[in-house]
């Protein structure tokens, strides 16, 4: 394929635009305290935001307070999502540990919500049942100022 032919990307995700539209599915994993759980993003009517986070990634620990919802109106739902199986001391996931919102080891959501890397978040809009935005944060105010605009 010569670069003329090549597919135009998302400059956020690299995925081809004009692809499959990304659909929210729920997300299955387990706690970082062992417990299984099932998340659905399209339950509820308020925004949810998923972070992708990992244990030794640049800018992830900038956006734990995100798990306590700072900074993000009343009502909008926050979901961390981990790959891997690892215990987390000593993993670099301790910054998620002990937050209000569920952080789940859920690697195959990595793969569902096209995620590129860590840090990355997806945010879904369930009345409307689509994913409205996703990028890579340049911070935790990056994420909040995208949800007050879907929320204007």
């Amino acid at each position: 394929m010569s670069t003329g032919d090549a597919p135009k990307l998302n400059h956020l995700t690299s995925i081809p635009l004009g692809g499959p539209p990304l659909r929210p599915v729920p997300i299955a994993g387990t706690t970082l305290d062992g417990q299984a759980l099932t998340l659905n993003p399209l339950e509820g009517t308020r925004p949810t935001v998923l972070l992708f986070l990992g244990g030794h990634c640049d800018g992830c620990d900038a956006l734990a307070d995100l798990l306590d919802g700072e900074g993000l109106p009343e009502g909008v739902e926050v979901v961390g999502i981990v790959p891997g199986e690892d215990h987390p001391k000593g993993s670099g996931l301790e910054a998620f540990m002990g937050r209000r919102a569920p952080v789940l080891r859920a690697p195959g959501a990595f793969a569902d919500y096209r995620v590129p890397a860590p840090p990355f978040y997806v945010i879904v809009l369930p009345r409307e049942g689509v994913v409205a935005a996703e990028g890579v944060p340049l911070g935790a105010s990056d994420v909040v100022s995208r949800v007050n605009e879907l929320l204007a």
